[in-house]
């Protein structure tokens, strides 16, 4: 990274304000000739989930030493915790950061004064109005400036020597949602609905209005509503809100032109101050009804319910798309058609490499027995150092990109080429819960738009390659559970289920093909007497060597069972020439064995077969008990020649 350079961290919960505040900074920013870095996320409805952990590791991405300045959105911000370990990471940095519209310790400050706007609103509705019940509708516990509007509505109501009580407030969480549950609430409360609601923000006003509507309850005529940030749609409407204006473009603007003042005048601590101002309407009886619908308000109105169906299509289908992928390839490729509608000049996908290189195991790879938990446990809190570009646009034109190490950039090499002095980066997350993947990055997105679909695009990504990632994890865990099914854990030859399964297919080609079909039957020969002088790992080890030199002597296709304790069974389709030929191939493997494992004994095995050519009604049972017995009388042949060699020793 090279030139002059802004960070900003910012959070996309209210689009009205995030539109406004960075078309200010990045118009001023460019005419200054600074490029802007925004790292901005969807973390903070108030509550604590991974979701929002893992939006927030966007903010932990960027190195700041490595830029001129820093604005922090802080009122975007709504976890405290959050909002504080930023600040000290800022402040730690030494470079010149301003925070915009609630203080954070060691940064300038810009913006209004939330308390003091709230207090005159307040002033506005007991004063002016005469009210004397006032309930709250309060923004979401943990956020800074939620809390001064908070503080103020209590310093209003006891200044003014009105009865308040903690009962009165309704927590939110700045959606349009809260305010509509809010006036349950207070319906609920004993002395019932209040004269007048008073909202930390318009979105919960506009809630509070249409739930006191499909109650009868007529706003203001019998409960007066006021809201706060005068958001585009609050004079639009019905009714119009009474509200409190802030300056969020000249603010972006002031804050920008502010942090380059100071990065060339280091001394500079005066910050950015804004002034409010109330905006009074219909919603507290101060402006009357204005039952007029003018030509630009309807082609508004329709233009926006054109575009959320045409927004709410097209999310239909791209989830209809990526919900088929079964591969990450698949995955990346599907969504080339979907980046037009991010609006942005250039496009970068960036994701962990070791996902798709180690995340993904192909069926029949058991060369690792841990790698089902390994994939299980697959967890990133931090940004990757290998980085995989696996999609990268320029205007609309696919191009490759190199990958490259997260720890020393945060995007392509390719970008240097296209790069200019005045650009804006989005940066937003790529995550499932609290597990980070990746990060995608748009270039220079269309002026003073903001993608209303960019939340569920993000949220669709991030939750189908976590579904890729699983399905393949639960693919190879059914193979491999499969596997044990059918396995012997110590030799890891079949077991009786897996002879049951894998002799099925053997023996219907042979009854079709009317070929041979054997039965060898192995006996490791002296295992109690191992076991009873050297101990049963010593005598497993012997278990093992016979299954070795089966697996070795064995022709592929052959099923090679063990039975149990130290009985092994061989099944395959071959002449009895060729029968005999293994069994004395066993011999010799089993004297090199010996030879290298130097054991204080001999391991040998008998063996002895059987030989059918099966019909439909053929019984494999009966076929192994007949080489069992074929066994029992080669083992039976080699005691008796044992005694009898034994007995020449004794006499000689």
């Amino acid at each position: 990274m090279s030139g002059k350079k802004l960070a900003v961290f910012i959070t996309e919960w209210d689009p009205h304000f995030w539109s406004r505040i960075l078309k200010g900074i990045g118009n001023h920013a460019k005419s200054r000739g600074y490029e802007v870095f925004v790292f901005d996320c969807f973390g903070g409805s108030g509550v604590k989930r991974k979701h929002d952990k893992g939006e927030f590791h966007i903010f932990d991405l960027p190195d700041i030493t490595q830029f001129d300045g820093v604005i922090v959105a802080a009122s975007t911000i709504v976890p405290t915790v959050v909002v504080k370990s930023l600040g000290e990471r800022i402040v730690k940095s030494g470079v010149p950061a301003i925070s915009l519209e609630v203080p954070i310790d060691g940064l300038d400050f810009g913006g209004i004064s939330n308390h003091d706007a709230m207090i005159s609103m307040m002033d506005h509705v007991i004063v002016h109005h005469k009210c004397r019940r006032i309930y709250y509708v309060s923004g979401p516990e943990g956020n800074a400036e939620a809390s001064m509007r908070k503080s103020a509505y209590f310093d209003a109501m006891e200044k003014a020597g009105l009865e308040v009580s903690e009962e009165n407030v309704f927590t939110g969480t700045y959606e349009f949602e809260s305010g509509y549950r809010s006036v349950d609430y207070f319906k609920a409360l004993p002395d019932g609905l209040p004269q007048a609601i008073v909202c930390a923000n318009d979105a919960m006003a506009m809630g509070v209005c249409r739930r006191l509507d499909e109650l009868g309850v007529s706003v203001p005529d019998q409960v007066i509503v006021t809201g706060f940030d005068n958001i585009d749609t609050s004079n639009d409407y019905v009714p119009s809100l009474t509200t409190v204006s802030r300056p969020k473009k000249d603010l972006g603007a002031l804050a920008c032109d502010y942090i380059i003042s100071k990065i060339e005048d280091p001394s500079l601590s005066t910050g950015v101050k804004c002034k409010t101002r109330l905006e009074f309407r219909e919603s507290c009886g101060c402006q009357s009804t204005n039952l007029y619908v003018g030509r630009k308000f309807r082609e508004q109105h329709f233009r926006q319910i054109e575009e959320e169906a045409n927004l709410s299509r097209f999310m239909n289908r791209m989830l209809a798309r990526v919900t088929d992928c079964d591969w990450f390839s698949e995955l990346f490729k599907c969504l080339q058609d979907y980046v037009d509608m991010l609006e942005c000049e250039r496009f970068y996908f960036c994701i962990d490499h070791s996902l798709i290189d180690e995340g993904i195991v192909l069926p029949g790879d058991h060369t690792d027995k841990d790698t089902i938990r390994k994939q299980l446990r697959w967890m990133k809190e931090d940004f990757p150092e290998h980085v995989s570009v696996v999609l990268a646009t320029n205007k609309g034109k696919l191009f490759k990109c190199a990958d490259y190490n997260g720890r020393e950039r945060i995007m392509p090499i390719e970008e240097e080429k296209f790069r200019s002095s005045s650009d804006l980066y989005i940066y937003e997350p790529i995550h499932y819960q609290d597990n980070c993947f990746g990060y995608c990055i748009m270039v220079n997105p269309t002026p003073g738009k903001r993608i209303l679909g960019v939340n569920q695009w993000l949220l669709m990504v991030g939750n189908a390659i976590e579904t890729i990632r699983r399905k393949h994890v639960m693919n190879l865990a059914i193979e491999q559970l499969d596997e044990l099914y059918t396995t012997d854990p110590m030799t890891g030859l079949y077991n009786r289920y897996g002879l049951e399964r894998y002799a099925a297919e053997m023996i219907n080609i042979c009854v079709q093909e009317r070929q041979p079909l054997v039965a060898v039957f192995f006996d490791l020969d002296g295992l109690k007497p191992i076991n009873d002088e050297f101990g049963h790992e010593v005598g497993d080890i012997a278990i093992k060597t016979v299954a070795d030199v089966l697996r070795i002597v064995g022709d592929e296709g052959d099923v090679i069972t063990r039975i149990g304790g130290d009985e092994f069974l061989a099944l395959c389709s071959v002449d009895l020439e060729l029968v005999e030929r293994k069994i004395h191939q066993v011999d010799i493997e089993l004297e090199k064995k010996n030879k290298e494992l130097d054991l204080p004994f001999t391991v040998s095995a008998s063996a002895g077969y059987k030989c059918i050519i099966p019909n439909e009604n053929f019984d494999l049972d009966a076929l192994i008990e007949e080489a069992d017995q074929a066994m029992y009388e080669v083992k039976k042949k080699k005691k008796e020649a044992m005694s009898l060699q034994n007995s020449k020793n004794s006499i000689s």
